[in-house]
């Protein structure tokens, strides 16, 4: 639980980030599509290395590589 603690607290600091990028962009509005950007960028940098590390532990690394496949790839990224 502990561990489930520590990856909704970083997941709010994520958030909080992208926020931050939002209201201090010279840009008002932020445009949507930067809007999209930001949280696909924080998303892929904090949640995939978070889920390939919990899925590590009990699935092992094939199958952790392959949830982060699918997790990057249904995120629409590249990375």
């Amino acid at each position: 639980m502990k561990d489930v603690d520590a990856k909704v607290t970083a997941l709010g600091s994520s958030l909080d980030a992208v926020t931050k990028l939002i209201t201090d962009s010279p840009e008002h509005p932020v445009d949507p599509q930067q809007l999209a950007a930001a949280l696909e960028g924080k998303l892929v940098a904090d949640l995939v290395p978070a889920v390939t590390e919990a899925v590590t532990r009990p699935a092992g690394t094939d199958t952790a590589d392959e949830v982060r496949r699918m997790l990057v790839a249904r995120l629409g990224t590249s990375t």
